[in-house]
Protein backbone atom coordinates (compact mmCIF):
# COMPACT_ATOMS: atom_id res chain seq x y z
CA UNK A 1 0.00 0.00 0.00
CA UNK A 2 1.54 3.54 -0.94
CA UNK A 3 1.96 5.76 1.95
CA UNK A 4 -0.05 8.63 0.90
CA UNK A 5 -2.95 6.08 1.12
CA UNK A 6 -1.41 4.92 4.45
CA UNK A 7 -1.98 8.62 5.31
CA UNK A 8 -5.03 9.67 4.40
CA UNK A 9 -6.54 6.46 5.96
CA UNK A 10 -4.67 7.24 9.30
CA UNK A 11 -6.17 10.85 8.79
CA UNK A 12 -9.75 10.27 8.38
CA UNK A 13 -9.44 7.80 11.50
CA UNK A 14 -8.65 10.37 13.08
CA UNK A 15 -11.73 12.61 12.25
CA UNK A 16 -13.70 9.57 12.26
CA UNK A 17 -12.68 9.13 16.39
CA UNK A 18 -12.91 12.34 16.98
CA UNK A 19 -16.65 12.61 15.12
CA UNK A 20 -17.29 8.81 16.93
CA UNK A 21 -16.58 10.34 20.60
CA UNK A 22 -18.66 13.55 19.55
CA UNK A 23 -21.33 11.27 18.56
CA UNK A 24 -21.63 8.88 21.52
CA UNK A 25 -21.84 11.90 24.07
CA UNK A 26 -24.72 13.79 21.91
CA UNK A 27 -26.55 10.17 21.43
CA UNK A 28 -26.02 9.26 25.08
CA UNK A 29 -27.49 12.73 26.09
CA UNK A 30 -30.47 12.35 23.28
CA UNK A 31 -31.15 8.65 22.34
CA UNK A 32 -29.52 6.19 24.33
CA UNK A 33 -30.90 3.16 22.68
CA UNK A 34 -29.10 4.06 19.61
CA UNK A 35 -25.84 5.34 20.33
CA UNK A 36 -24.60 1.61 19.69
CA UNK A 37 -25.82 1.74 16.09
CA UNK A 38 -24.73 4.75 15.38
CA UNK A 39 -21.08 3.78 16.10
CA UNK A 40 -21.74 0.71 14.12
CA UNK A 41 -22.97 2.62 10.90
CA UNK A 42 -19.57 4.84 11.22
CA UNK A 43 -17.07 1.71 11.73
CA UNK A 44 -19.19 -0.37 8.63
CA UNK A 45 -18.02 3.08 6.85
CA UNK A 46 -14.84 3.28 7.99
CA UNK A 47 -14.11 -0.03 7.27
CA UNK A 48 -15.73 -0.21 3.58
CA UNK A 49 -13.77 3.41 3.14
CA UNK A 50 -10.54 1.50 3.54
CA UNK A 51 -11.57 -1.74 1.45
CA UNK A 52 -12.49 0.58 -1.59
CA UNK A 53 -9.26 2.39 -1.28
CA UNK A 54 -6.98 -0.79 -1.47
CA UNK A 55 -8.87 -2.39 -3.90
CA UNK A 56 -8.98 1.16 -6.06
CA UNK A 57 -4.91 1.06 -5.34
CA UNK A 58 -4.92 -2.27 -7.05
CA UNK A 59 -7.17 -2.00 -9.50
CA UNK A 60 -5.06 1.27 -10.97
CA UNK A 61 -1.95 -0.01 -10.52
CA UNK A 62 -2.71 -3.46 -12.47
CA UNK A 63 -4.63 -2.21 -15.10
CA UNK A 64 -5.59 -5.73 -16.21
CA UNK A 65 -9.05 -6.65 -16.73
CA UNK A 66 -8.69 -9.40 -14.03
CA UNK A 67 -8.27 -6.64 -11.13
CA UNK A 68 -10.93 -4.62 -12.91
CA UNK A 69 -13.49 -7.78 -11.98
CA UNK A 70 -12.13 -8.29 -8.77
CA UNK A 71 -13.01 -4.33 -8.06
CA UNK A 72 -16.54 -4.42 -9.65
CA UNK A 73 -17.52 -7.61 -7.43
CA UNK A 74 -15.95 -6.15 -4.47
CA UNK A 75 -18.27 -2.81 -4.81
CA UNK A 76 -20.88 -5.72 -5.31
CA UNK A 77 -20.13 -7.58 -2.08
CA UNK A 78 -19.57 -4.40 0.03
CA UNK A 79 -23.40 -2.69 -0.50
CA UNK A 80 -24.89 -6.07 0.09
CA UNK A 81 -23.02 -6.21 3.26
CA UNK A 82 -24.04 -3.10 4.23
CA UNK A 83 -27.70 -3.56 3.02
CA UNK A 84 -28.08 -6.53 4.78
CA UNK A 85 -26.77 -5.22 8.36
CA UNK A 86 -29.30 -2.54 7.58
CA UNK A 87 -31.79 -4.78 7.21
CA UNK A 88 -30.81 -6.73 10.12
CA UNK A 89 -30.92 -3.05 11.96
CA UNK A 90 -34.84 -2.84 10.80
CA UNK A 91 -36.42 -6.11 11.32
CA UNK A 92 -34.95 -5.60 15.36
CA UNK A 93 -36.23 -1.63 15.61
CA UNK A 94 -37.19 0.38 12.39
CA UNK A 95 -35.49 3.49 14.38
CA UNK A 96 -32.42 0.95 13.96
CA UNK A 97 -32.04 1.92 10.37
CA UNK A 98 -32.08 5.33 10.67
CA UNK A 99 -29.30 5.50 13.19
CA UNK A 100 -27.66 3.29 11.21
CA UNK A 101 -27.42 5.71 8.02
CA UNK A 102 -26.56 8.38 9.93
CA UNK A 103 -23.32 6.77 11.77
CA UNK A 104 -22.57 5.57 7.70
CA UNK A 105 -23.40 9.27 6.39
CA UNK A 106 -21.23 10.85 9.14
CA UNK A 107 -17.94 9.45 7.42
CA UNK A 108 -18.85 11.64 4.63
CA UNK A 109 -17.99 14.73 7.32
CA UNK A 110 -14.62 13.10 7.80
CA UNK A 111 -13.65 12.97 4.11
CA UNK A 112 -15.17 16.45 3.72
CA UNK A 113 -12.37 17.71 6.53
CA UNK A 114 -9.77 15.53 5.04
CA UNK A 115 -10.20 17.23 1.93
CA UNK A 116 -10.68 20.84 3.29
CA UNK A 117 -7.15 20.22 5.33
Amino acid sequence: MQNDLRCMFKKVLIFDVVIGITLVIVTQWLFRNYSLVVLLGLGIAFINFIANGIITEYALLNKTIKYKIIAFISFIARVVIVCVIALVLFKINKFNMVAYMLGYSLQFISLTLYGII
